[in-house]
């Protein structure tokens, strides 16, 4: 028996029929089939059919034809948030006498979700695996996911349905369907290790959660968001369709907005990935203003790792499977385990990291990235500025030097808060890193007068770089929306006309760095410094 017979005899009689290409109504010069743990996946030309298995799964049911009818329009209804020109609707699959087709007369046996074929080429997946993606394609992807958390539904709702608490039970259920592949992709030591880590992060960090719902960071988001939900797609709004969403499950998809984020971050970085990682984090962080998100997220990337080392090893004893799709999830089950156990580190100790340079010198992107490697709170006075002034994160207030939000006393007041809540995450246990100008020595005094009196390390990162380097940046950032820099090239100059470089600093304290040489690099030399 071939391979392609082997998985066809454990197929439903409905979704056998549907391999034959007179089975649709449009043309299908052949059809391919693919299998996920939970659906049957119909690739004909330019169209796509998703049916759901007939499953019962503890965490989803679709065992009766009207539980699979009711998933496949909430799929619609929830993916059309994110990609509205990628659904054709809900199609129904009949059975007449002997022969099956979609749409036609007689006994309704199933139901399938109708959409257009997106461009496999063009997945971020495949983009990535080409080497094809760019910082600003990754900027573009942040900007449309930053949107999509802001106008998600949040509330006391959204709040109660995926709030702390669910996160909670969600951790237990997941651990808990983690269990019956101890011993086969995951590790005794590593699911040990997990579970104390998981355990002890959700006790000790109660307060931070809740904070973070008090915030509105608790909307009703994706839930799945991997590299293969999301194609660079000209015909889709913004030329971005994110797609795949989970639709069964509420408690699944609603939580902090942390947790979509995190999702892609942990899969981009498992598919060899680290820096646009690191890029991803550090952008969306920044265009969101999310100043705690790096606390949580090495957390946030070992739970989703979690999920999906579950969800890879549940294809491990499904009927029909392709014995080369059964190997593949062998290996991704494994893989996605180790990462969870992986990310399971203690955030950095109490500290102060002060990440400084003229605007342009990559001190930013720098900062949010090394929040994110080492766990630390993240204050930017590009943030904190527009928070004063009632404006979001990413939008743009330019004004003239020392003028608008930039005149010499709200630069004052946004130096003074970032002392001032840097003080609070310090009092709480936290590191903190900086992510300001901090163009002369009294602005830093105050810095180093902080770490003094709390009695904590100091470490000052001075970022510099070439000016046709800073003036390239400077011209490219002016067509990022998510950037929350209002910086020009004339400011730029006006800074470099008063800087004065951190002669004040000891040399345990300073490290001076040239950040053309890549963001990786960049990274591996400070966080040789803090160890």
């Amino acid at each position: 028996m071939s391979v392609h017979a082997e998985v066809t005899a454990h197929l439903p009689e409905h979704v056998r029929a549907l391999l034959a290409p007179d089975a649709y109504d449009h043309p299908a010069p052949a059809v391919d089939l693919l299998q996920t743990h939970v659906s049957y996946v119909l690739l004909v030309g330019e169209h796509v059919y998703k049916l759901r298995k007939a499953v019962d799964l503890g965490f989803l049911d679709f065992t009766s034809l009207e539980q699979r009818k009711r998933d496949c329009l909430e799929e619609v209804r929830l993916n059309s948030r994110t990609c509205s020109t990628l659904y054709y609707g809900v199609v129904s699959i009949s059975r007449d006498g002997a022969r099956y087709r979609l749409g036609g007369p007689g006994e309704i046996v199933d139901y399938a979700v109708h959409m257009r074929r997106l461009p496999a080429a063009r997945m971020l997946s495949a983009l990535l695996s080409a080497g094809e993606v760019s910082r600003e394609m990754i900027g573009r992807l942040v900007s449309k996911i930053v949107r999509f958390h802001a106008t998600a539904a949040g509330g006391r709702r959204v709040r109660e349905i995926g709030g702390y608490q669910t996160m909670v039970s969600n951790w237990a259920a997941n651990l808990e369907e983690a269990r019956p592949f101890v011993g086969r992709t995951i590790t005794r030591d590593h699911f040990e290790a997990v579970r104390e880590y998981a355990d002890n992060f959700l006790h000790d960090n109660r307060d931070l959660f809740l904070r973070r719902e008090e915030e509105g960071r608790v909307r009703d988001g994706h839930g799945d968001l991997r590299a293969d939900a999301i194609c660079f797609d000209s015909t889709s709004p913004d030329g971005v369709c994110i797609f795949d969403c989970i639709e069964f499950s509420d408690r699944l998809r609603c939580g902090d907005t942390g947790l979509d984020i995190a999702f892609l971050a942990m899969d981009i970085e498992r598919r060899g990935y680290v820096g646009m990682s690191d890029v991803l984090l550090s952008l969306y962080t920044a265009a969101c203003g999310d100043k705690t998100l790096p606390l949580v997220s090495s957390f946030f990337r070992s739970y989703r790792a979690l999920i999906r080392g579950k969800v890879a090893g549940i294809l491990l004893d499904q009927p029909g499977i392709a014995p080369d799709q059964r190997r593949a999830a062998l290996v991704e089950s494994r893989l996605h385990f180790e990462l969870a156990a992986a990310y399971g580190r203690p955030n950095l100790t109490p500290r102060v990291v002060l990440v400084m340079g003229l605007t342009g010198s990559g001190k930013s992107l720098l900062a949010g990235a090394l929040a994110h490697r080492c766990g630390a709170a993240l204050l930017s006075t590009d943030v904190v500025r527009k928070e004063m002034a009632g404006a979001a994160p990413g939008r743009r207030r330019p004004s003239a030097v020392g003028e608008g939000l930039y005149t010499p006393e709200m630069t004052g007041r946004v130096y003074q808060d970032m002392a001032n809540q840097a003080d609070v995450f310090l009092a709480d246990g936290r590191a903190v890193i900086l992510d300001g100008a901090y163009l002369t020595a009294d602005l830093r005094a105050v810095v180093a007068a902080l770490a003094r009196r709390r009695a904590v390390p100091l470490l000052v990162v001075e970022c510099r770089a070439p000016d046709a380097v800073i003036r390239e940046r400077q011209e490219r950032r002016s067509a990022e929306p998510w950037t929350a820099s209002d910086a020009t090239w004339e400011v730029y100059l006006a800074q470099k006309a008063r800087y004065e470089p951190p002669a004040e600093a000891p040399p345990t304290q300073l490290l001076r760095l040239d950040t053309t040489s890549g963001l990786a690099h960049e990274l591996e030399v400070v966080l040789e410094k803090l160890t």
